[in-house]
């Protein structure tokens, strides 16, 4: 499970770095967190969490695939917390005291 927030954190790195040769760290900022959206939008479908319906919750569904489920919701939210993150942190970076 911790691959998956390590291949998250090796993302985040390559986009800032990609940000910073391109001289523009509002990309990394965007492509990140855009990145992070799509990925908790993704774990929260994993999840069910969009299903409004009776029939979800009383579905005789097999342990095996439970299972799954929560290991892929699981797996993207710890993918996309790294990307949320380092957004975060480049938001106040970009809009600090220091901040031109």
């Amino acid at each position: 499970m911790l691959k998956s927030f390590f291949y998250g954190v090796v993302l985040f790195l390559f986009i800032l770095f990609s940000a910073i040769v391109a001289g523009d760290l509002k990309m990394a900022m965007s492509f990140a967190g855009g990145l992070g959206l799509v990925c908790l939008v993704l774990s929260g479908a994993f999840s069910r969490a969009f299903v409004h319906d009776q029939s979800a919750e009383e579905t005789d569904e097999p342990e095996k695939e439970k299972h799954m489920r929560w290991k892929w919701t699981v797996r993207t939210c710890l993918f996309a917390l790294p990307n949320l993150a380092g957004a975060a942190a480049v938001f106040l970076y970009l809009t600090g005291p220091n901040a031109l």
